[in-house]
């Protein structure tokens, strides 16, 4: 079962965190509403996991060395 990251009509779930500089959670998210369907987890438990995957996302870009451009 694939999770739905849309509305009909309306943007793409994805594109909306992209747009909002969330890339962290955008590349995770489908997998995370999946997981909070199939376990049908609380809004606050959803709401912690997807937060977290962008507080971890930044974390791990910040302690990345700057890349060197030419």
């Amino acid at each position: 079962m694939t999770a739905v990251v849309s509305r009909p009509g309306g943007p793409d779930l994805v594109d909306i965190l992209k747009g909002l500089g969330l890339t962290a959670l955008a590349k995770v998210v489908p997998g995370v509403l999946e997981t909070a369907r199939h376990e049908q987890w609380p809004y606050e438990t959803f709401l912690a996991q997807a937060v977290g995957a962008e507080v971890q996302g930044r974390a791990w870009c910040s302690s990345s060395p700057p890349s060197r451009g030419r």
